[in-house]
């Protein structure tokens, strides 16, 4: 590990935005993140295979909470402030100094602008933690959805990996992912 990334990166329990609570995820969560995780055509871009039933979200949420106490993914329900809803979950996957950010909106909450806001919370308080130098976030080279989100919260597109990741969704081949990178707020528009 990098000697000047904390070996637990102190990233808040509760995260506010606007409209939402970003949240530490809970074992309760199981059934509200279900709905989220079930659909493979939802998920065709995301790395891990849908969720067949509660019991693979449930393990999903445990593996989640240890791996925020072993300091590598800080993870957070996304909760629509208004209602108290859980409408996906977004977070941060960390090592050696870098946050990538990856999120899952749940089908109904698609138009709700809800990974606009916060993919920018978590960029934001991700800069804020010692020894994070740099946000990233890379998706599956067609997802123009993911892509264009990314975009509009600052990121910077740096290009294509050819066949980077395997999408469980997909099938078992590697496929194509676009790299995109968020300047810290002090370096707007830096590309390098």
């Amino acid at each position: 590990m990098n000697p000047k990334t904390p070996p637990n990166p102190e990233f808040p329990e509760r995260i506010a935005t606007e409209r939402l609570d970003l949240r530490r995820l809970a074992l309760a969560d199981v059934d509200a993140l279900f709905e989220a995780y079930e659909d493979p055509e939802h998920l065709r871009f995301l790395g891990s295979a849908a969720h067949r039933s509660p019991a693979d979200t449930l393990r999903y949420i445990e593996d989640s909470i240890a791996r925020w106490d072993a300091g590598d993914r800080k993870e957070y329900a996304m909760v629509w402030r208004e209602t108290g809803e859980i409408c996906g979950s977004i977070g941060a996957f960390l090592g050696n100094g870098r946050a990538s950010l990856g999120i899952v909106v749940a089908p109904r909450w698609g138009r709700h602008r809800i990974a606009h806001e916060a993919t920018r919370a978590l960029g934001a308080v991700a800069y804020a933690v010692p020894g994070i130098f740099r946000v990233w976030a890379f998706c599956h080279a067609s997802n123009e959805v993911s892509r264009a989100v990314l975009l509009r919260c600052g990121f910077i597109e740096e290009g294509v990996i050819r066949a980077w990741a395997r999408f469980a969704n997909l099938g078992p081949d590697a496929q194509d992912c676009r790299f995109l990178w968020l300047p810290k707020p002090e370096d707007p528009g830096r590309h390098g």
